[in-house]
């Protein structure tokens, strides 16, 4: 079995090989929205009216991480969210050789929107990233939450020693050890345990990421642009707002502080008492702090 995973801070390089995507049929069960596109029947919904606002989850989880944001903003934004593919209710139907991020382009131009604010968490943010160096014009302003950077990859030991257990109990199925480490990469951070972590954002994260690995698509390698964002950064011309939680692991506070380097323009808030959930522990907080930005 390959231990190349998916964890989201990885300069993983795809081959360049892209397919013209066509929308082929949107579908409509209960509340759930069904873009079929290039082998992926995308999951997304849409709240409210205005400024269009899209949300992008972290890796593992789905669009409900978002719940308290799309709660506030609804009412005076046009609030989009959708599960990555592969991800929640978005299954992948055919072998994909296209990037992620043109789920993004995909999708705005099925809903008919020119322009966006995006916010992305984690791999979601990998994502928004990639979009946001391909199609700047599309972008109104950026938010990106513990962020990977497609193309840079800094040595964090601790996050390492808990990425080798987590790939070594993945191997063997043992899915109990396996989620201990996703739960400490993806929610508590290298310096707390579970029992730390409000309860019921421990049970929303366990439920995704049990899903997801028995699922078999932590083994897929995410479709990242190449040659990677790291390299195009300066296509990125719009406001750009960093946040990290104080309790988050290294490399999160490294990428960063590179982003910050490649664009020297960008607002950084730091959530000194999160970690890599900073909008689900502290909702209230994160609001504020994107509410600013956005207006």
């Amino acid at each position: 079995m390959k231990t190349k995973f998916i964890f989201y801070t990885t300069s993983l390089c795809v081959l360049f090989s892209i397919v013209h995507c066509k929308v082929q049929s949107t579908k409509y069960k209960k509340d759930l929205n069904i873009l079929s596109v290039n082998g992926v029947d995308l999951h997304y919904k849409v709240y409210g009216t205005g400024v269009p606002l899209l949300f992008l989850h972290a890796g593992m989880l789905d669009h409900n991480m978002w719940y308290h944001q799309v709660r506030y903003f609804s009412p005076d934004y046009q609030v989009i969210t959708y599960d990555l593919r592969g991800h929640g209710h978005s299954k992948i139907k055919d072998t994909i050789n296209d990037y992620e991020y043109k789920d993004i382009y995909n999708l705005l131009e099925h809903l008919q929107i020119e322009q966006v604010n995006i916010v992305g968490c984690s791999l979601g943010a990998i994502v928004a990233t990639d979009f946001a160096v391909v199609h700047p014009e599309r972008v109104q302003k950026l938010v990106l939450l513990s962020p990977g950077l497609n193309g840079y990859l800094y040595p964090d030991s601790i996050f390492f020693e808990n990425m080798k257990e987590y790939v070594a109990a993945a191997q063997q199925e043992d899915w109990a050890i396996a989620l201990e480490h996703t739960l400490k990469i993806g929610v508590c951070g290298p310096n707390r345990n579970a029992s730390e972590v409000d309860a019921g954002i421990v049970k929303y994260a366990k439920k995704r990421m049990e899903t997801y690995l028995k699922s078999g698509q932590y083994l897929r390698q995410p479709q990242l642009l190449n040659p990677p964002a790291k390299e195009r950064l300066a296509n990125i011309q719009c406001p750009v707002l960093l946040i990290c939680g104080g309790k988050d692991f290294e490399y999160v506070q490294k990428n960063i502080a590179l982003l910050k380097q490649y664009l020297p323009y960008a607002q950084k808030e730091v959530m000194p008492q999160a970690a890599h959930l900073a909008n689900m522990e502290f909702p209230k907080t994160f609001n504020k702090i994107l509410k600013n930005f956005l207006e």
